[in-house]
């Protein structure tokens, strides 16, 4: 509905919308950038990931995320295991994954058409970016479509945010009670009825918890800063750590849990460091942290003499893929 009213709204539709945003650089792959004079490589280099935006950073952000989504978030893992068979698992990636790569272009001209909406109209003075698109329907939508946007806009996501916190609750129940605190495994025990109900209890009291601190998140975000720079620094910086200790784990067949979990540390602070104590863009923490813990878990993997059991290199995609073709 938004892209078809903003589209609607700029005069000459489609063609009109690509010239303003190609004319402003919006389209190009990598926007220019200044350097000093005189500067080597070095200084181009720096200057590209100083960019605030540009095409390239946003693809390894949106890469980078995504692909730690698929195989370590809680909410993609819990929504995989409610198929059926390993059959469905995988086809409901695949077509998530092509919903994805849809709703992700289709996002993205919605911002080519709102830049070009507003290069002919005026917006007020010191305007927040985040509320652009809610202005734009508040001047163009007829009375009573702005209720049923916002309405399926908060439909959306309350379906995200208890699919968050049910996988918090989960991991505090089953990983932090059960296993550190209480010291016992959940999988092939039998809870009797009073723990089963304490158990709810435990689960009820972290659903609480985590409800309340989103909420207290989401009406002081404001004072933070754009919700874009706070998303890529603040939680999407953690996600490249968390795909490079999959990578490791996956394709490694030295990676053992000690050098693995050193390395998603040390991409954690590099994620960090970069996020808040660099002039990189803020689209690139992710992307080094991804970086960092590769290249710390490689290093450590080989000076490390250990090596993982052979129930672990069975999990390897070597293992899987040579498993798989004797099997065919």
């Amino acid at each position: 509905m938004c892209r078809g009213a903003v589209t609607l709204s700029v005069p000459g539709g489609v063609a009109e919308i690509w010239r303003i945003a190609h004319a402003a650089g919006k389209t190009t792959l990598i926007a220019p950038f200044a350097t000093a004079p005189g500067g080597g490589a070095f200084a181009q280099a720096q200057a590209f990931f100083e960019q605030p935006l540009n095409l390239v950073s946003i693809m390894f952000a949106l890469m980078v995320g995504r692909m730690a989504s698929y195989v370590g978030d809680q909410i993609m893992v819990q929504r995989l295991q409610t198929t059926r068979s390993l059959k469905e698992a995988r086809q409901a990636f695949i077509v998530n994954a092509a919903g994805d790569t849809v709703w992700m272009f289709a996002l993205s001209f919605v911002g080519l058409a709102l830049f070009a909406y507003f290069q002919r109209h005026t917006l007020p003075p010191d305007f927040a970016t985040d509320r652009i698109l809610p202005y734009f329907m508040l001047q163009t939508f007829p009375p009573g479509v702005v209720g049923l946007v916002i309405a399926s806009l908060m439909a959306a996501s309350l379906s995200s945010v208890d699919s968050a916190i049910n996988s918090c609750t989960s991991v505090v129940v089953v990983d932090f009670y059960n296993r550190l605190a209480l010291g016992r495994q959940t999988t092939g025990h039998d809870a009797s009825a009073a723990e089963a109900r304490h158990q709810v209890v435990v689960s009820r009291v972290a659903t609480f918890a985590f409800g309340g601190v989103g909420t207290v998140l989401a009406v002081n975000v404001s004072r933070i800063g754009s919700l874009l720079e706070i998303a890529n620094k603040l939680i999407n910086a953690f996600t490249g750590p968390l795909f490079g200790i999959y990578l490791l784990a996956m394709f490694s067949r030295r990676a053992t849990a000690t050098p693995v979990l050193v390395a998603g540390v040390a991409g954690s602070f590099t994620s960090y460091y970069v996020a808040y104590h660099t002039s990189i863009g803020f689209m690139w923490p992710s992307s080094f942290g991804l970086a960092a813990t590769l290249l710390v878990g490689y290093a450590l993997t080989l000076a490390s003499r250990a090596r993982p059991s052979a129930a672990a290199q069975a999990l390897t995609w070597r293992a899987v893929t040579s498993g798989a073709h004797r099997t065919s």
